[in-house]
């Protein structure tokens, strides 16, 4: 899920990635107006029965408003 607003100077967009480490799973890119947020989720846990894997690829495309063309990433 995400959201997007404006702030006072900023254009910001929150995304929750629940199981992401954003250090080393989470690409972002922003091309001719359009942010795009790549995610990849690897999870391996024990189960009952053996080993259990969780694993999943994730796109989102957000459209920016007029003018935005860079990107700042706060945590």
């Amino acid at each position: 899920m995400e959201e997007d607003y404006v702030s006072d100077v900023h254009y910001v967009v929150r995304a929750e990635l629940p199981g992401i480490d954003p250090e080393k799973d989470l690409e972002m890119t922003v091309s001719r107006g359009v942010l795009t947020i790549r995610a990849r989720r690897q999870e391996e846990a024990e189960g009952k029965r053996g080993p259990e894997f969780r694993y999943g690829d994730l796109t989102r495309t957000v459209t920016l408003p007029e003018g935005i063309d860079g990107l700042e990433v706060l945590w």
